[in-house]
Formats: C-alpha cells, structure tokens, sequence
C-alpha cells in the first residue's frame, strides 16, 4: 500500500500544474491544446493576432461550442461530462475531465494512453497535450480503436500530418462513412526495415541463396545462438542478417530449432544444415524458449555467447562492437534497439514503430560512428544479449524450470550475477532493429507479468531498483547523442529559426515551445529528422555557455531571429552565437 501511495503521489506531483488554481486562460495556453492558426479560421478572426484569438475563445468561442484544436471536440466532451462541463468543454476536460476517462474526442482515450505509455505518466504530461505535441509522431496508439499507422496507409496523408486530426475532420466532413471507422481499427503488418528481403518459402525459393558460411576471423569465437520456434519471414531475416554481416571477431552461428510447427521454418532450418551456414541442434519436442537458449549457450563451454531472438535485425559490425565492451566482471552487455523497454530508442519504455528518416542499417551505423558509450543497467534483455562464459561458469545457465515459457530468464540471471559482483551493462554505439512480440503473440503481457513477480520474488525490491533506474534513467545521454547525430546527419548545414518565420525547408531548425509540465521551455526541432525527443529543453535561466554548447553539437552556426522569438532565451542564444562569430540575422 505504501509503495503505490508513494507512486500516486510521484504522479500528481508531476501533473501539479494542471491541478493549480488561477487562469483558465493560462490552464489553456499552457496545454498546447489551443491552436491560433485553426481557431482563427473557425471562428472567422482572420488578421487578430494569437492573444485576441485566445482571448475571443475564452471569452466566447468556448462556451459557444467552438473548437480551439483539431483534436478537441467540444459537443463530444459536454456529452460525456452530462452538465459537468461548466462553461468552457475544455477547461472542464483539463480540470478534471481526462483523469475521469472524459475523451476529448471520440478517438483518444487519456487513460488507455496513460497505461500505455509509462514515459508520459512519469513525465506528467495531460495525456491528450502530449499526443498533440509530440504522440502522433512517434506512432503513438491513441486508444485501443484506432490504430494511427493503419490509418495513415489506407489514405493519402502528408509525412507531416497526424492521422488522428485526418481521421476526425473526415468524419466531420462528407466523406465519412464505415469504411473511415474500419480503416483506423485495422491492425499494421510488422514495421521494418527498409533493408527487408523478400523472404517467403511458400513459392519455392532458396531462402539461403548468395550467402556462405561465416568466415573466421579473429579471438575466440564468440557463439551467436538463435532459437528458433515460429514467424517464418522474422526467422529467415534475421538469420540472413547475421550471414551477411562482417565482422572482424571470430564467430559461429548456432539455430537451436525447438520443434516448429510451420513446415516452412523446419525446411528452411534443413537448408542451412545441407549448405554448412550454420551449426544446427534439433529438439525432438518443442521445449521452450529458455530451454533452448540454455542448450545453446552449452554447446561450447569455452566461449561467450550472444542470445540473439529470431525477430531481430543486425548489419555490419554488431558482433565486434557488442565484444569491444567485454572486459573483468562485465557478464552482460545489451545494445539500444526499438524495443527494448529501458534501453528502447527513439522513445525509451515503448516499442517503438514510427519510420525514422534513416533505415534501421544507417541508424546502426551512425550509432557506430559516434564511438563506444555505455551504462550500468540493472538487467540485460534478451533480445539481444552478450554473455561473459566466465559469468556463466559462475552463475549458471538460466532457470529453466522457474521462467521456462519465457520471459523473466534474463532478469533472474543478471540479478543472480549482480548478487556475485558481476556488472550488467547497455552501450550506445549499437542499435539493433527488434521485431518484438512476435514469439508470444497475445500472450506477451500476461508472461510479463508472472515473470516480474516471480523476479521479484526471488530478487525482493527488483521492482523498486527499475523503478529507481527510469526516474534516474541513466541511458538519457546515449539516446541524447544519437538524437545530436540524427540531426547533423539530416540537416548539414543548418539555420536555427528564433520565432515566427516564412522560411522553410530541410536546412531548418525551429525552436518549439513546450507545454504541460514543461510549459515556458523550449526544445530545438528539425523536420528533417523527426522524433528526437532526448534533446534538452532550454529556458529563460539556462546559461549561455550550455546553450552555445548544445547548438555547436547540433552543428548549427546560423541564427534567424523572426517575431515573436523568445525574449530572454533569444538574447542568450544570439549572444552565443556572436561570441562564436556564427551569422546571426536579422
């Protein structure tokens, strides 16, 4: 009881800035959620400024049913709320209306996204602020029925506009009709990467054609171990993956096949076996996800091994940038991926899904450009995972008989290891793209569950030291780095835009003001590369030497000052600038 007291208050702690007293009309502008530029069409204010349009919508246009946001719908929340709307839909939904399940449409639901989304709880964010923000572009799902991705490709949309606000002003409009409501509740195949072969064994071809069996190379060989079960194209990928990749270090790649029912994948096993790629053991029985990876991890008592999950994708490299972080002590080593929970990029906690302007083949490689960078983490993932044989000669292989459906194993064992002085680390110099979910289907959250309580069980405070490491949340600054490098990558020769302005294009970079719990700062955004939100938010009391600094790694050495820029922030920024010569106009 104390400890979920304890989580409550955290939270309310965090939205606090909803629950103060004062202006409705700074509750409002504070939320993100009154957008000028639409109001100032809806209700027919062309040629007022932003503050007479806020003013008129608090004034009037509230009560009057207006809307002041694409994605809030004023007659829906009234509905819902049954006289408890007061005069302003939206002020009443801020107040208290989403923390009562009140949808602000009839699309997003605060609370799924709130359960949904660990990140937005801890940072106290309104649930509906922040999807207007920033969710949409990280292919956030705004509630169970509707699924924005699926939206997006049953219509023509801009890369720029959110499906939500697409779908919603369609079925204002004439063009609704079933098939809107259909589109949006239509599940996404699996998202990946642009790199993707055409695997498929139901026509005959050789899944294996072109490749050859991994060459040697340097040191002791390191065994890659792939079980094998279900999902036939995730299979086939990530085993051509490993085959093409070169890697300096030596290696030996090890399918254990655990009795798949899909003749497809036990034909496919069979060619790696008739062509020599891989060593291949074969389980009479379907035995499990763990029993597998132990017998694997056994094949060779003299060699550490990686636990690579036959739904993930990894390029050139992988293997001798997972090896270079070896060392004493060190019995686990976990790289950043698109699911990993604590180690997940772009947005840390989440599965990510969203496409980002560079395929998952150039995000690994940027992340190798950027040179080793690590952290302690409390436990690896599975995913994929670097083993130490000295940790393993030590601890154990996994327990079998306690997490043998899978999920938990890892945990178990990196506590089990860090009980013995062994150091569980994730690094930030490789990124591996992570299917997830594909093995277990629907059954995922429910062995999550079990396998966390039977973790903390057997490790009791396991739950607070993860709660402990995402308050604290160590790997910020590998994440922040790679955001940095997406951003030069995308925008070479960059402008930084203070304000309004006409001007346009790649070569731009805004600053944006945030809202909600961070109301008054502000973060720098490039179009170009979508969804960096590890970036540091600036304001008025940061000092100019940090902003010079952020600017100089983003690569930015032109200022454009337009109207309406930030006072203080501003001066600062351009004082900056001019200490380092860079071009600052007007």
């Amino acid at each position: 009881m104390l400890r979920k007291a304890v989580i409550v208050a955290r939270r309310l702690w965090g939205m606090r800035w909803l629950l103060q007293p004062g202006s409705s009309a700074r509750l409002v502008a504070r939320s993100g959620l009154f957008d000028a530029a639409f109001y100032r069409a809806e209700a027919g204010l062309a040629g007022r400024d932003d503050a007479a349009c806020l003013s008129h919508y608090m004034g009037s246009g509230g009560p009057g049913g207006l809307r002041p946001h694409p994605l809030v719908d004023p007659d829906f929340i009234r509905e819902q709320m049954r006289g408890r709307g007061g005069r302003n839909p939206l002020v009443a939904y801020l107040r208290s209306g989403w923390w009562r399940g009140v949808r602000p449409n009839r699309h997003f639901d605060p609370l799924f996204y709130l359960r949904t989304n660990p990140d937005i709880r801890l940072a106290g964010f309104e649930p509906l602020s922040h999807y207007a923000s920033a969710g949409w572009r990280e292919a956030r799902m705004p509630s169970e029925d509707f699924d924005p991705e699926a939206y997006r490709a049953g219509h023509s949309l801009a890369e720029d506009e959110d499906p939500l606000s697409a779908a919603l002003a369609a079925e204002r409009g004439s063009h609704h009709d079933e098939a809107d409501d259909e589109a949006g509740r239509v599940a996404p195949g699996p998202v990946g990467s642009a790199d993707d072969p055409p695997a498929s064994g139901e026509d005959g071809a050789d899944e294996w054609a072109g490749l050859a069996p991994l060459p040697p190379g340097e040191g002791v060989p390191v065994d890659i171990v792939v079980p094998v079960y279900g999902g036939y194209a995730e299979t086939v990928t990530t085993i051509r993956r490993v085959l093409e990749a070169r890697n300096r270090r030596a290696c030996e790649l090890v399918v254990v096949e655990d009795a798949p029912p899909e003749a497809a994948i036990r034909a496919a096993v069979d060619g790696l076996v008739a062509r020599g790629l891989a060593t291949v053991l074969r389980n009479e029985a379907n035995r499990g996800f763990v029993a597998s990876a132990n017998r694997g991890m056994a094949l060779h008592p003299e060699r550490d091994v990686v636990l690579l999950n036959a739904d993930t994708e990894v390029f050139d490299g992988w293997l001798d940038r997972l090896a270079a972080h070896a060392g004493p002590r060190i019995g686990t080593i976990t790289p950043l991926s698109n699911a990993a929970t604590i180690l997940s990029y772009p947005v840390r906690l989440r599965d990510n899904c969203m496409r980002l302007e560079l395929s998952d083949r150039d995000l690994d490689g940027l992340a190798a450009s950027l040179g080793p960078a690590s952290c302690e983490v409390p436990t690896g993932i599975g995913f994929c995972m670097y083993v130490s044989r000295a940790c393993l000669a030590e601890i154990g292989l996994f327990d079998e008989k306690a997490f043998g459906r899978g999920y938990g194993e890892e945990n178990d064992f990196c506590r089990r290891a860090a009980a013995r002085g062994w150091r569980n680390i994730g690094i930030g110099d490789l990124v591996v793209r992570h299917h997830a979910g594909l093995s277990f289907g629907p059954e995922k959250a429910a062995r999550v569950a079990e396998a966390i309580a039977e973790v903390e069980r057997r490790h009791p405070g396991y739950r607070a030291l993860i709660d402990h490491f995402i308050r604290t949340d160590p790997v910020a600054a590998l994440r922040q780095r790679l955001d940095e490098a997406r951003i030069r990558r995308a925008v070479p020769d960059p402008v930084l835009v203070l304000g309004r302005s006409e001007r346009c294009g790649a070569d731009v970079i805004r600053l944006r003001p945030e809202y909600g719990p961070r109301f008054g700062l502000y973060r720098v955004e490039a179009e170009a590369a979508p969804v960096t939100p590890n970036l540091p938010s600036f304001g008025p009391a940061t000092g100019e030497a940090e902003l010079g600094e952020m600017l100089e790694r983003l690569g930015i050495r032109r200022i454009e000052v337009g109207p309406d820029a930030p006072g203080r922030l501003s001066e600062r920024i351009v004082a900056a600038a001019r200490a380092r010569g860079w071009g600052v106009s007007p």
